[in-house]
């Protein structure tokens, strides 16, 4: 080996100098030793992986927040992964953040138990329903008694091909919110091809509480048999979802059904129970070609339902319960843009129903409701049901006001059987009406005649 050592020169360390330099040295070693001893005990996100590859039973560590779900040992390569996300899932310390990169994870039945402070995100991610076997109740995603938690982004698939009936595939969830879970946020996900309801918010009978605070907001939901559920459920909301295709409703809001007579009498003193669906706002969402109603309300209380578009849905609004408002909704080509029974202190109010195959209809003896300022464009049938606002079995202590009925097939308004008590009607205006702008019913029971008419009857040219 030739070396060629030009112009080198070497400084010595004597003494004193010596002594110092030892000393800095031996300081800059223990730091070192110091810094290696904390890291080996810390272990970062991107760590984990190795110790759970293969661990069936994850035990995630407390300090682990932020997990990026492939760095577990999760391929999101479009293989049955349930078990495997499952065992994430569970293990998860309060706080944590999972995050979902591109893939197509299939996977079912995920639980999230008893979690505080949980994010889902999803990056481009796909959760797609494995399809093996037949299937009941499943679900993708399930939170029970979960709190503070959010689903973020993530695109679901129940893997029902539209049109094509008996592929065994029935009741199937996308997101369910059950027990006492409260302040949940599903936000921006698409939720596709469910049998069930895309995001489902149900009471558990034996629970002291229900859901409560849960926010469904600018969502995206396609070809599933419902959209959304509250059953049982208080003080939630639904806004600025978009809600396509499936076999029934839009949004529903509802509680185990009640048939009695005397329902709306036994109500205006009713205290709320936790079987009770009250106090959700549902606001601007647009519902298309649905062959349910597009807004479901049995047995709801003190809801409210604003700004919400309908297109080619079977019917618009069904009202059934206590203190509801359904106000500045508009909805085209319907067959039946309102059906209102054994409603108390509801209003619809300033609401835009065209083309329709019937009229608005309220029926089972509403009491104290307030139907005014709506237009209702069109009506075909030529039965009773196609007049403009077609009240049946009575009506008490109510209002007709300020309604703009245009280009219907029968009446403007029309009373038609029942006991009717306490009735205003007023400054109706009609346009086109294919028989008469009033009609009241020969067999009617007025116990009080305060009903007033001051309806003006125009040309199809005004």
């Amino acid at each position: 080996m030739n070396v060629l050592l030009i112009s080198n020169k070497m400084v010595g360390i004597m003494g004193s100098d010596f002594m110092r330099f030892n000393k800095i040295i031996v300081i800059i070693m223990f730091l070192i030793i110091v810094l290696i001893i904390q890291g080996s005990n810390k272990i970062m996100p991107h760590q984990t992986s190795k110790m759970v590859q293969q661990n069936k039973n994850i035990v995630l560590p407390v300090e682990v927040k932020e997990i990026n779900i492939k760095k577990l040992g999760v391929k999101g390569d479009g293989t049955d992964e349930s078990r495997k996300i499952q065992n994430i899932i569970a293990s998860l310390p309060d706080g944590s953040k999972v995050i979902f990169p591109p893939g197509t994870y299939k996977c079912k039945n995920i639980v999230l138990n008893n979690k505080k402070n949980i994010t889902l995100y999803g990056l481009g991610a796909l959760l797609q329903m494995p399809i093996v076997g037949t299937y009941a109740t499943d679900f993708t995603l399930k939170l029970i008694d979960c709190s503070n938690c959010k689903i973020y982004g993530l695109k679901m698939d129940g893997a029902k091909l539209q049109g094509v009936p008996g592929n065994g595939i029935t009741g199937i969830s996308g997101i369910v919110i059950t027990a006492e879970s409260h302040d949940i946020d599903i936000i921006h996900c698409k939720i596709c091809n469910y049998n069930n309801a895309a995001v489902g918010v149900y009471k558990y009978s034996d629970r002291a509480t229900e859901p409560y605070n849960i926010k469904v907001n600018f969502n995206n939901m396609i070809n599933t048999d419902c959209g959304i559920i509250f059953y049982g459920a208080n003080n939630c909301e639904a806004i600025e979802n978009t809600i396509e295709g499936g076999t029934s409703e839009g949004i529903s809001i509802f509680r185990d059904d009640d048939s009695s007579p005397s329902w709306y009498i036994e109500r205006k003193s009713y205290t709320l129970t936790k079987s009770d669906s009250h106090h959700i706002t549902v606001s601007r969402n647009v519902i298309k070609n649905k062959p349910g109603t597009a807004l479901n309300v049995q047995n709801g209380y003190y809801c409210t339902l604003v700004g919400n578009k309908g297109y080619n849905v079977q019917n618009s609004i069904m009202c059934k319960g206590i203190g509801n408002i359904f106000d500045n909704n508009v909805f085209y080509t319907t067959n039946s843009p309102l059906f209102m029974i054994k409603s108390y202190k509801c209003k619809i109010t300033n609401n835009k129903f065209y083309k329709n195959t019937n009229g608005l209809s309220l029926s089972n003896n509403c009491d104290d409701v307030d139907v005014s300022g709506n237009l209702i464009f069109y009506t075909t049938a030529t039965n009773i049901n196609g007049a403009g606002i077609l009240v049946t079995e009575g009506l008490k202590n109510s209002r007709i006001n300020g309604n703009l009925i245009e280009s219907t097939e029968q009446e403007g308004i029309r009373l038609h059987d029942g006991i009717f008590d306490h009735i205003l009607i007023n400054n109706n205006r009609f346009i086109a009406i294919g028989t008469i702008p009033f009609f009241c019913g020969s067999s009617l029971q007025f116990s009080c005649r305060s009903e007033e008419h001051t309806s003006e009857l125009q040309s199809q040219d005004a």
